[in-house]
């Protein structure tokens, strides 16, 4: 199984065995298949920020490409369609939406389990006026995921970790993501909201975005500063090779 585990073979610095990008691959890594602990590291995953990025004419665009009126407040979920991601609680908490604002949108990315993709197409199709208001796109390539992310307004993830988040940052999007320990430094600049997964929360800090849009903006813009500050490739790969020059392997 994918643990996000790279393992390293020649470096010019003394280096680890293991680089793990979560606490949690760390704790597999060692409780699971017994590597020590001191021949881990681990390391944050980041966004190219250079490809991730705000773009006014590419979101201009990107709307007219999937049917979205300029002035909608589109929400956006990319990856994986699966029960662990609470994909459906969020379409139905975006329907629920509608009822208060008719101008929200929602734009899913990705694919999955049939069953659980039909168990959401279901959900998407069961409000009265679902055309219009809702895309489903169950694949992009990876290099057009910036241009889609730049369309949406708010990125939403109630379930489990994602890569995207920090993509959606780079992109100047506030992102609402599990309330998990592991994951609370991803929205510590105020550039985020965390949620318990359940559709009455989702709709509660969804919301709260949906209504306040200085705060939205301005939410959006520390998670861009974020990236570049602390969370790019390039400042990740700096502090780990500075990292490993002040912890070489004995």
């Amino acid at each position: 199984r994918d643990i996000g585990v790279t393992g390293v073979q020649t470096c010019a610095l003394p280096i680890y065995d293991y680089v793990a990008v979560t606490p949690e691959t760390v704790g597999i890594l060692n409780a699971d298949l017994g590597i020590p602990s001191d021949e881990i590291r681990q390391i944050s995953l980041g966004a190219d920020h250079r490809r991730f990025r705000p773009d006014s004419v590419t979101r201009r665009l990107m709307r007219e490409r999937l049917g979205f009126d300029q002035s909608s407040i589109i929400i956006v979920y990319a990856g994986r369609i699966e029960p662990a991601k609470r994909v459906r609680e969020l379409v139905t908490a975006v329907k629920l939406l509608r009822q208060r604002h008719a101008d929200v949108g929602l734009l899913i990315i990705g694919g999955g389990s049939k069953g659980y993709c039909e168990l959401v197409r279901d959900e998407l199709d069961s409000e009265t006026a679902s055309r219009g208001w809702s895309v489903w796109l169950d694949w992009v390539p990876n290099a057009e995921l910036g241009a889609y992310l730049c369309s949406a307004d708010i990125g939403a993830w109630p379930g489990n970790e994602s890569a995207v988040h920090l993509e959606a940052m780079a992109c100047g999007l506030p992102i609402v993501i599990p309330n998990l320990e592991s994951l609370a430094d991803r929205i510590e600049a105020g550039n985020g909201l965390a949620t318990d997964g359940s559709v009455p929360d989702l709709v509660s800090k969804l919301d709260f975005l949906i209504v306040n849009p200085e705060t939205r903006m301005e939410m959006g813009r520390l998670g861009r500063l974020k990236i570049e500050r602390d969370l790019s490739w390039d400042r990740i790969a700096v502090r780990f090779g500075e990292r490993q020059e002040r912890e070489p392997v004995a």
